[in-house]
């Protein structure tokens, strides 16, 4: 009886390349009164990890079976999709990270946390809509519909958090260099004093929270972070970093920063407190200006700090001892790229010529009155227009700029070109705030209470953490997996790699890899299970 009617039922299979497994669709038959002929309506019931293979139906549609007593038939197996979770779990082990999550929050939260950050990797979707993925790989029994969620997340207290970074710092950070940035996450919640505006980096005109983050320079990888008001300063920001650190009880480490948090507090804050730096000053520091042109001219000449870009253009640098006024040793590396400068004259002739137009015809612009002001005066009218006297010559006033110079200023590295390599490694940082804010879904917080957002920005850490590994691992193995794209591809042809569970005495049955996922696996050090 059952046989008969799971015979009756025509299953078509469609194979989503975006999802990794085939579709399985009915064909449902009906009369268009209009064009007086039968129509067909295809309804997904299910999927499947191979064509014409087992299918795993949806809870409407086991229902509708469940009515008609094909149940049993329908709950013979289960197939679960493992391929991600393996690579994922794998990276996990490999850093210690279930290990520390285990020991801070007890093992079955740690499961949902890394289950949660995995989805997050995985699908770049938000949290409310975790479950179906979760029960198709096996983790169900978890719990995390959207409800249980909402109640999860404010159980990820501060102390808790801090007890994890207390011992991942201990772990991952200690004498090392570590990139220091903050970006700006936008929220529409009322409900949280955190969440202000302020200085929005993505121009965006809505309230924020500012996200300081601080990561492994050699390894990219995420170490700590902390919510902050969303109207607070750069500048202003340090000393509670660095206190932390000290709270969490970081052994000694070194900072690098951009110029946001430049300030002379801050960097004599970090010699009192015997912390090494690097920072690249603002253009608009007076000092940093002076220096530059009293050693520009012997730039040319100092062939040793010629350095060659990967653009096939070439630096030129220069490093000037200035310590600080207690003698702690630091040194002011300039830099100077005449591809940048060439750019900025052009730039200026183009702004120049622009305001000089609108001042012989006197169509102003308001925002443009101190350069008038400062360049150009009226003379006598012709019968062409209002003459125009130069105030300066702008070739003169081009020639004393600064265009194409800029400062690494440190008490860590004395050499410029070495001094350079390590900022440069620094961009990694921003990388990690783009793959939050893009890949992670965190471009907008959509939780509505202060210890749900913590909560949040937990699972979002972990889940950061995860993603900057594996894309670590792959930029490593790239000769390997280059042709296989990038993460979000590796893990999409991994997805479809799947277990059969069955009821009974029957012994579970893995999907044969492809040899993507083999070569995938293997190059992860992965061990995927295989039939016996």
């Amino acid at each position: 009886m059952v046989k008969e009617a799971l015979d009756s039922e025509k299953f078509h299979y469609v194979y989503r390349k975006d999802l990794g497994y085939y579709t399985v669709n009915i064909d449902e038959p009906y009369w268009d009164r209009q064009k007086k002929q039968m129509r067909h309506r295809y309804k997904m019931v299910g999927k499947s990890s191979i064509k014409g293979g087992p299918i795993e139906f949806g809870p409407s549609y086991r229902a509708i079976r469940a009515q008609r007593g094909y149940i049993d038939a329908l709950s013979a197996s289960t197939t679960i999709y493992e391929g991600e979770l393996l690579l994922l779990q794998h990276i996990a082990q490999e850093l210690g990270l279930g290990r520390i999550l285990t020991k801070v929050l007890g093992k079955e939260d740690a499961k949902k946390v890394l289950a949660l950050a995995s989805y997050v990797v995985c699908t770049h979707e938000p949290l409310s809509y975790a479950a179906p993925w979760l029960e198709a790989r096996g983790l169900g029994h978890l719990g995390l519909e959207a409800p249980r969620i909402s109640e999860l997340l404010p159980t990820f207290t501060a102390d808790r958090q801090n007890s994890f970074f207390s011992l991942w710092l201990k772990e991952k950070a200690s004498s090392e260099a570590l990139c220091y940035d903050i970006t700006s996450v936008s929220s529409y919640a009322r409900d949280n004093d955190l969440i202000e505006y302020g200085y929005n980096r993505d121009h965006e005109h809505l309230r924020q929270i500012n996200l300081a983050l601080v990561s492994n320079k050699h390894t990219s990888l995420p170490l700590w972070y902390a919510p902050l008001p969303g109207s607070l300063n750069d500048t202003k920001t340090l000393k509670k970093l660095v206190l932390e650190m000290k709270k969490l009880d970081v052994g000694s480490f070194s900072l690098i920063m951009d110029r946001g948090f430049y300030s002379k507090e801050n960097l004599e804050f970090l010699v009192r407190a015997a912390i090494k730096f690097m920072i690249p000053i603002p253009s608009t520091v007076e000092w940093q200006k002076r220096l530059i042109l009293e050693n520009r001219a012997t730039m040319f000449t100092n062939v040793e700090g010629y350095i060659p870009t990967e653009e096939g253009t070439m630096l030129q640098s220069l490093t000037v001892y200035k310590p600080f006024e207690d003698g702690e040793r630091a040194w002011l590396h300039i830099y100077y790229d005449s591809t940048i400068r060439s750019h900025a004259e052009q730039e200026f002739m183009a702004y120049y010529k622009q305001c000089f137009d609108e001042f012989s015809s006197g169509e102003l612009d308001p925002t443009h009155q101190d350069f008038y002001n400062e360049y150009f005066r009226k003379g006598y009218k012709t019968k062409n227009g209002q003459k125009v006297i130069p105030k300066k010559d702008p070739v003169e006033v081009f020639r004393e700029d600064t265009a194409g110079y800029w400062c690494l200023y440190t008490t860590s590295e004395k050499d410029a070109k070495a001094a350079l390599e390590v900022y440069r490694e620094r961009s990694e940082i921003e990388q990690l705030f783009d793959d939050l804010k893009n890949s992670l879904d965190c471009n907008r917080l959509r939780v509505h209470t202060k210890a749900g957002m913590q909560g949040r920005l937990f699972i979002q850490f972990i889940a950061l953490i995860l993603l900057s590994e594996l894309k670590r691992h792959i930029r490593e193995q790239h000769e390997l997996l280059a042709k296989y794209g990038n993460h979000k591809a590796i893990l999409m042809r991994v997805a479809s790699f799947s277990s059969i569970r069955f009821q009974g005495k029957y012994k579970e049955l893995y999907s044969a890899p492809t040899k993507a996922q083999e070569i995938i696996f293997d190059t992860f050090g992965v061990e995927y299970p295989k039939n016996e």
